[in-house]
């Protein structure tokens, strides 16, 4: 197939806040730390279930308590560079939805993330790649259109190239579709499958996985 305060509120004033926009973007104004290690920053997930913030030998992901139960928010920055780039919060639905980032790759200083929202009318997933270098989001997709509500594997290699598995729930098509998307955005169906596929890995470029056993 081939489709085209306390430590915490520290922080939070050191950082500053978030923005939002489609496409490519700047990130907000924001306190440099060359060495990355902000106040109050955690390599784990601070609440909810446990998870460690990805780590490369050029750049990291870190978690930041926001405080008032809410969701940790979710930084990337490169070493040297020393700019926290707001990835966003980690996912927390209520009765009512919601949305926040779900998994992360980290390669070099790329990072890429699954988006998740839960609303009334549809629960779409979007992956973006962001450029911790810059502060500037390269890419966003929208699995709106493919029925997609969650990315069940995201892996990202050097270079900028992304995959991911696209999970469909709850369609009169329930499945897996398997992604990739160079650094410029440009995003492939690779393949469709009835169950879900496993060891996806990208490795110059090119995009293996295993299929499941019939």
């Amino acid at each position: 197939m081939g489709r085209m305060v306390s430590v915490a509120a520290v922080a939070l004033a050191l950082l500053g806040g978030a923005s939002s926009a489609s496409g490519a973007r700047a990130a907000p104004s924001l306190a440099r730390v060359p060495s990355c290690r902000f106040p109050g920053a955690l390599g784990r997930q601070g609440a909810g279930p446990p998870r460690r913030a990805p780590r490369d030998a050029r750049a990291r992901v870190f978690f930041l308590p926001t405080g008032r139960g809410r969701p940790d928010a979710i930084y990337g920055c490169a070493d040297g560079v020393g700019r926290a780039v707001r990835l966003g919060t980690v996912a927390d639905f209520g009765a009512r939805g919601g949305s926040g980032v779900g998994a992360i790759a980290l390669a070099g200083t790329e990072v890429a993330v699954a988006v998740l929202t839960v609303h009334q009318f549809a629960d779409p997933v979007a992956v973006e790649l962001y450029d911790l270098r810059t502060g500037r989001r390269r890419w966003r997709w929208s699995g709106a259109s493919g029925s997609y509500d969650d990315v069940s594997a995201l892996v990202l290699g050097p270079g900028g190239t992304a995959a991911w598995v696209g999970d469909q729930d709850g369609t009169a098509s329930d499945g897996f579709g398997i992604f990739r998307a160079d650094r410029a955005g440009t995003v492939r169906e690779l393949a469709f499958s009835d169950a879900q596929p496993t060891h996806l890995v990208v490795r110059d470029g090119h995009v293996t996985w295993s299929a499941p056993a019939p």
